[in-house]
Parts: C-alpha cells; sequence; structure tokens
C-alpha cells in the first residue's frame, strides 16, 4: 500500500521533467501517466477489441485490456448508480484494480515460494527488496504492462513448483494455459523456457511436450476470435526491428556482424545486470555460497539456464534497457538476502545489527524513491500536459 500510495502521487516527484503527461484529471494529480505508451493502453482497455481497427499497436498484448476493461465494467455496477461513468473511466478504474491484484498475487506467490528455503526475517527483506525496487514502484498505477517483467517470472515458478510436488496432466494443462495467457500479457519467455529446458534435461520429455503444445491453447482461441471478427494478429514488436533483426545478418550472410553484435550485446547484458542489482550482485555471490548445503546442485544448473535466458531474450528483442533484467529478481534478490544477513548475523553486537538493518532499509527506500525526483522540484499544475483538444480528436477518431 505504502508503494501505491508512493506511485499514485509520482506526480509530486517531478518523475520526467518536460515530458508531456497524461493526466486523467488534470486537477488532481493522481494517476498521472509518464510514459508515452500509456494513452494506447487505456484506450485499448477502454475500447476492445474496436479499437484494433485504427490502431493495432496492442493487438499482440491483449491480457490486461481484457481484464481491466471487465473489473472496470464491474466497478461501473457499484459506482454507476452514483456517478455515471466514461468508458476511458471505467478502463481506468478496471486498471488499477487489476495492478492491485496482480500485485497481491505476486506478493503471495513470491511467499509460498520462499517459505520453502528462507526464514520469515529474510522472506520479509526479500519483499522489501522486489517490492520496493524501482520498477515497482514506477509500474504500480502505470497503464502498462511493464511490471509483469518481474511479475511473470514470480507466478511461473509458484505454479511450477506446485506442479512438480504433485504432479498430473490436469494440472499441466492448466499451468501452461495460464503462462499462455501471461504470454499475451508481455511475451517474456525467459523464465518459462528455462523450466522447459531444465524439464526436458531431467527427461520429462513427455510432461514439457504437454506443457509447450497447451500454453499455446489461449493464444489459439485468441487468434480465432480475431479472425471471427475480421481481424488478424500482428506481433507489433517487429515494427521496431524485434526478432527480425536476427534474419537481416542472416539474409546478408554478415556472420561477422552477428558476431559482434552478439559479443557487444553480452557485455552490456552484465552491465545492464550491474546497473539494475549494483552492490546487491556481491550479496547474491556470498548467498550461492551460502546455500550450497540447502540447495542440490540441479538448482544452481537452473539459474545458469536462467541467466543465459535472460540474456538471450534482451538479444532476440533488441531491448537493451535496464528493467529487461528485472525477471532474475525473484533469484538474485532472495538469494542476496540470504548473503546479506549471513554476513550480518557474524556482527556479535545486538544493537549494532539492528541498526545496521534499519540503516539500509532506510537506504533502500529512500534510494528508490529518489530514483524519480528531480531538482528542481517542479509543482504538478506547471509540468507541460498532453495537448487536450488532440487527445479529444484522437478519441473521436478511434471510437467514431
Amino acid at each position: 500500500m505504502i508503494v501505491f500510495i508512493i506511485s499514485s502521487n509520482i506526480a509530486w516527484l517531478n518523475p520526467a521533467p518536460g515530458k508531456e503527461s497524461y493526466q486523467p484529471n488534470p486537477k488532481i494529480p493522481i494517476f498521472w501517466q509518464y510514459n508515452y505508451d500509456s494513452g494506447i493502453e487505456i484506450l485499448t482497455a477502454a475500447y476492445f477489441p474496436k479499437i484494433f481497427i485504427k490502431d493495432a499497436t496492442r493487438i499482440d498484448r491483449p491480457t490486461y485490456p481484457v481484464i481491466a476493461n471487465l473489473l472496470g465494467k464491474i466497478s461501473c455496477l457499484f459506482v454507476c448508480h452514483f456517478y455515471e461513468l466514461s468508458e476511458l473511466e471505467k478502463a481506468g478504474i478496471g486498471y488499477i484494480v487489476l495492478k492491485l491484484l496482480i500485485y497481491s498475487l505476486a506478493l503471495f506467490c513470491l511467499n509460498e515460494i520462499l517459505l520453502n528455503y528462507l526464514e520469515k526475517k529474510e522472506i520479509i527483506f526479500s519483499n522489501l527488496l522486489i517490492f520496493f525496487s524501482i520498477i515497482s514502484i514506477g509500474n504500480m498505477t502505470l497503464f502498462h504492462t511493464i511490471e509483469l517483467q518481474f511479475i511473470t517470472p514470480i507466478i511461473i515458478i509458484f505454479l511450477y513448483l506446485n506442479i512438480i510436488k504433485n504432479y498430473n496432466i490436469s494440472k499441466n494443462i492448466f499451468f501452461s494455459i495460464l503462462v499462455g495467457i501471461l504470454m499475451l500479457g508481455k511475451p517474456n519467455y525467459a523464465i518459462y523456457l528455462s523450466i522447459i529446458i531444465f524439464s526436458i534435461l531431467n527427461k520429462k520429455y513427455i510432461e514439457s511436450l504437454i506443457s509447450f503444445i497447451s500454453h499455446f491453447i489461449p493464444f489459439i482461441f485468441y487468434n480465432i476470435y480475431l479472425f471471427s471478427i475480421s481481424l488478424k494478429f500482428n506481433f507489433t514488436g517487429s515494427e521496431s526491428g524485434q526478432v527480425i533483426w536476427i534474419k537481416e545478418y542472416i539474409i546478408n550472410h554478415d556472420v561477422y556482424g552477428l558476431f559482434l553484435k552478439i559479443f557487444d550485446s553480452l557485455y552490456t547484458y552484465f552491465y545492464l545486470i550491474y546497473d539494475n542489482y549494483s552492490f546487491w550482485m556481491i550479496f547474491f555471490f556470498f548467498g550461492l555460497y551460502f546455500l550450497k548445503r540447502k540447495l542440490r546442485k540441479s538448482y544452481y544448473f537452473f539459474f545458469l539456464i536462467f541467466f543465459t535466458l535472460t540474456w538471450i531474450q534482451i538479444l532476440i528483442s533488441f531491448r537493451h534497457k535496464t528493467y529487461m533484467t528485472s525477471d532474475l529478481m525473484v533469484i538474485i534478490y532472495p538469494v542476496a538476502t540470504v548473503g546479506f544477513f549471513y554476513l550480518l548475523e557474524n556482527i556479535k553486537s545486538l544493537i549494532f545489527k539492528k541498526y545496521i538493518l534499519l540503516l539500509v532499509v532506510i537506504f533502500i527506500s529512500t534510494s528508490n524513491i529518489m530514483a524519480y525526483v528531480n531538482f528542481p522540484l517542479i509543482h504538478p499544475y506547471n509540468q507541460p500536459a498532453k495537448n487536450q483538444n488532440l487527445m479529444n480528436s484522437r478519441l473521436d477518431e478511434l471510437v467514431n
């Protein structure tokens, strides 16, 4: 709830100087959006699927718009008795409710995962590192799907651990369908493919095949739905060079150029990990060492697969951005917590331990909030806003 309050009032921090923001209510600086894609996200949720006739930007990511649209309509059953909501207002309420639900679900799943490996104090600290991270604060009330970068791996690992405890085909298919729905929200495949590869290496051939085929079920049904309303699925990321850039190197037989691109991407990947996790990587390696008695060697092998596929995901998507390494939060921060607390426990003074822990918590909280602060602070009313007339004209064009 603290993160939600900060995120919804982020306008007061002057997070994007000079950037025109989308302001749902210009008179009240709450839920203001500083991402250029927020407009099309909320429009897609409000006017799904009709909007795709004029703007198919989000046709390959229907999960959030569909759920936000549904939640908005449900909220109207209560609110509209007192106040008439526009389609955009319904979608906005639906999006905020969805964010609260998806964050709460991820927090529940993470706790259930970590209960198997960490002590209670370590779990709480891991939660702080993950859910009070820069990407978490900035996206909890944003009309976008960016937080799925770290939430999808949490949910998928939770489902996977649940399946392997008591396997049956029905659970496998259900798990895989949920994965397919998540991939239609944001296709960060690194964690799922890591699980598939890990399972195959552990001779779970049939189980892996069933899962991989089943995860396409939502995609198939969504395509059938689009076909029924005379629309066609399109991967919009390809327009910005994602995935297809490799094809150009192959067509031109530029093996040397491709090798340089891959090598440069690998170097950039390590920098992005450092940029995202900084000194916590030191504690991560300590944690790996201290956990070697608790964890089987297969866990370390899975970590290696996951780290490798996260890099390949960044390479193929052609998006060398820091948040793209957030998939690894579910591994890095809990393991780093183990390293941090192990070193902390070696301090003899109990009072000194408490002060260090308190200072670290204050440092994490403050520094991650300060990442969005830009001085001199500018009052939200004095910040640039998107042109309301142009927005209304665009809305009229899309809807009517």
